[in-house]
């Protein structure tokens, strides 16, 4: 195979991108960098890497690269190309694994003195005719340096250390497990055990056996070939290979085994203790060098400052700024995998300051988002008199630029200054020029379905079908004259399928004309309450031009509950008949998240369910809106339901 002319000083390898995402993130984090995309030219798959320093200030090319597939044969197929590629000087493996309950605990971590594939070998039939199994007991281990190295090495306590605390006191569990490294031996076979095997392999294949995984003696016997490449694989246990599995462990290992790594990479892997080869060249490969990402956090009202920045800073060579649309102000973006994604690769933060901004829970989600991945921030002061109203507060920010009016052009050169200093510590190795997308995955998890997959949803036809039936239903009564009930609820247990079957089946069949005239409709954005109902429902309905900024909204909301959604409705249709959709998702939320016990009782409960849908004078009675409601039923508190309101409960029948 042909050498390329790129190398990495260290390549790391996880067998899952659940374990890669944690290496990213705290690397990110601890370093103050940003990855970036790297394609491989012999296997085509898009890796990440980035550039750290070691405690020397030596620089330090790191590649992220995670395996299509787990296992130890995949893992054989996929790292040798990587290895061969790339060359590191050190290679590491890093994620979670099974851990025998006699010798750790669930979070220690374990580092493979050396594994051993306990499948292989070779099985003929005994005399009473039945198989044995001639046991290979070759092992494959790193370097003795590199064990060395470990077994003295112990900067690693105090940032685990840190994590852990961080980490479990966020889930109110108890701490009390003391960090624990063990460096031993690990075992590795294609099953997923949970038969807790580690006592026949402690007495069959080594008595020294502490750990279980796929890969790690895979990864050791691939290093063979490449005599002048390091490595180590560090896991953290997770579990102890039965039946009662942990997940709550599974992101703490994660994060931890990452967290060794980096300490351990900066306190080893330098020019004395690592040295680069004689043959090694870290020169740029011939493509085009990607434009440094500058995140800008705003307020949906003063979208008018970021168009004009983006119109000026588009002179900027080499700069990307980045920017919510319209649409995702109401996600949770520490859930939301383009939003984190943009934040994880960019540079810097750019935050418009003005007053609106200093207290709208969109500039506090944002922030959120960039304290999480350590990003420094550069304030714009746009708008507001005084400095104090525009403030946005609790954020450790570098750089507070005036761009009010007359100093605009100024903070402008400032801003190309100050942006410099920061997109300067983009890593080195380019990106490759062509538009490298992620492939679409029609297997969502625990992730709902969205309007955009609305193709890959099926399965829930009768559900659909049932509520489309009741709201046609709900239109004939209106139209024969009967009172008209406008609140659909859709109850189920929490991963049922509420928000999917709404987003992905009701809505596009709606909006396809299923009912009547439905796809003549008016349809809201969806809204999840969050912590600040009527504000999110607020940005909801600002999304409509007709109907004012989310500030005269939230206002408004708030200080005439009870007429003013009806009263924005009627505004949206005027005098034609359309009807007009809003689908409240997660409700229990309302209950959950919000902070002010006044906004839950009485504008949420009182006012969306019943003043807003089951209006009962006839000042305010209105056969416009339409209220779907998705509620988790557990969370369904004893309110008396109107003979007005429908509900349809998610179970087996509709499954």
């Amino acid at each position: 195979m042909e050498e390329c002319s790129l190398s990495f000083d260290v390549c790391i390898v996880c067998a899952l991108y659940e374990e890669a995402s944690a290496v990213i993130d705290e690397f990110s984090a601890r370093c103050a960098v940003s990855f970036i995309d790297i394609p491989s030219h012999v296997s085509c798959y898009v890796y990440r890497y980035t550039t750290i320093q070691n405690k020397y200030s030596e620089p330090l090319t790191i590649l992220v690269a995670w395996l299509p597939n787990g296992g130890p044969l995949r893992t054989g197929l996929n790292l040798q190309p990587i290895l061969y590629e790339f060359r590191p000087r050190f290679a590491a493996m890093t994620g979670f694994c099974a851990g025998d309950k006699e010798k750790v605990k669930l979070g220690d971590l374990v580092i493979a003195e050396y594994a051993y594939h306990y499948e292989a070998g070779k099985i003929i039939a005994g005399r009473d005719g039945q198989p044995i199994h001639l046991l290979e007991t070759r092992t494959a281990n790193p370097t003795s340096r590199v064990i060395q190295y470990a077994q003295g090495f112990e900067n690693w306590k105090k940032p685990v250390r840190e994590m852990k605390r961080r980490l479990f006191d966020s889930l109110e569990v108890g701490y009390a497990n003391e960090l624990k490294r063990v460096i031993g031996v690990m075992a590795s076979g294609t099953p997923v055990r949970g038969d807790n095997p580690f006592p026949w392999l402690r007495e069959t294949y080594n008595r020294n056996t502490v750990a279980l995984d796929m890969e790690a003696a895979t990864f050791y016997d691939a290093l063979h070939d490449f005599s002048d490449i390091h490595a180590l694989v560090v896991k953290g246990v997770c579990d102890y290979a039965d039946m009662d599995k942990n997940d709550m462990y599974h992101d703490y290992a994660a994060h931890a085994s990452a967290v060794y790594l980096l300490t351990f990479i900066q306190e080893y892997v330098t020019e004395h203790t690592m040295p680069p080869s004689s043959g090694r060249s870290h020169s740029s490969p011939p493509f085009a060098v990607p434009a440094p990402r500058v995140f800008v956090a705003y307020a949906p009202e003063d979208r008018d400052v970021l168009e004009r920045l983006q119109r000026d800073m588009a002179a900027m060579p080499g700069l990307e700024l980045w920017s919510l649309e319209r649409e995702q102000f109401s996600l949770d973006l520490r859930r939301h995998d383009e939003a984190r994604e943009a934040m994880r690769s960019a540079s810097a933060v750019l935050l418009i300051a003005s007053p609106v901004a200093a207290s709208s829970s969109v500039i506090r989600a944002q922030m959120d988002l960039a304290a999480d991945y350590q990003r420094p921030i550069i304030v714009i002061w746009a708008k507001g008199e005084e400095w104090e109203s525009s403030n946005p507060g609790e954020w450790h920010v570098e750089e507070v630029l005036d761009a009010r009016t007359e100093h605009y052009e100024t903070a402008q050169a400032t801003l190309v200054t100050c942006l410099k200093k920061y997109v300067e510590a983009v890593p080195p190795f380019p990106k490759h020029p062509r538009h490298l997308s992620q492939p679409r995955n029609p297997y969502k998890g625990l992730c709902a379905f969205t309007a955009n997959d609305r193709r890959d949803f099926f399965g829930r036809e009768a559900l659909v079908n049932a509520l489309a039936n009741t709201l046609e239903q709900l239109v004939v009564q209106e139209q024969r004259g009967k009172p008209p009930a406008r609140l659909l609820t859709v109850l189920g247990a929490s991963g049922s399928g509420k928000s999917s079957v709404v987003l992905a089946g009701l809505l596009p069949c709606l909006k396809q004309g299923d009912v009547f005239d439905s796809q003549e409709w008016i349809y809201l954005d969806p809204v999840i309450p969050g912590t600040h109902p009527l504000e999110a429902l607020a940005v909801s309905l600002a999304q409509q031009p007709l109907l004012g900024d989310v500030v005269s909204l939230t206002r408004a909301l708030t200080s005439d509950s009870r007429r003013t959604l009806h009263l924005l409705a009627r505004q949206l249709v005027s005098s034609s008949p359309r009807k007009v959709i809003l689908f409240l998702d997660q409700f229990e939320e309302v209950f959950t998240l919000t902070d002010s016990e006044e906004e839950r009782q009485h504008h949420m409960v009182h006012s969306w369910l019943f003043s807003r849908c089951v209006p009962t004078s006839t000042a305010v009675r209105c056969t416009i809106l339409r209220c779907i409601v998705s509620w988790t039923h557990i969370m369904l508190p004893s309110y008396q339901w109107s003979a007005k309101t429908y509900v349809l409960l998610l179970n087996s029948q509709h499954s």
